[in-house]
């Protein structure tokens, strides 16, 4: 029986590093969705500020425009 132990505290051990390890990982997917984040709202605050559209118009020679 002693064995079975051993065996059952280093597979314990093993689920215990295994779940520091996914905690790393999601740590690390969150930093790097907020340095995204971060950027792309710096990209967005520099096309703005430089008069540039962030949509661009589309312009149909076939749309008629009503007025009403």
């Amino acid at each position: 029986m002693n064995d079975m132990e051993t065996k059952m505290d280093g597979v314990e051990a093993n689920m215990n590093g295994v779940e520091s390890k996914m905690d790393d990982l999601k740590k690390g997917v969150e930093a790097k969705m907020e340095d995204l984040k971060t950027h792309l709202t710096k990209f967005l605050q520099e096309m703005l500020t430089n008069g540039d559209r962030v949509v661009k118009e589309i312009h149909d020679e076939k749309k008629i425009n009503v007025k009403s």
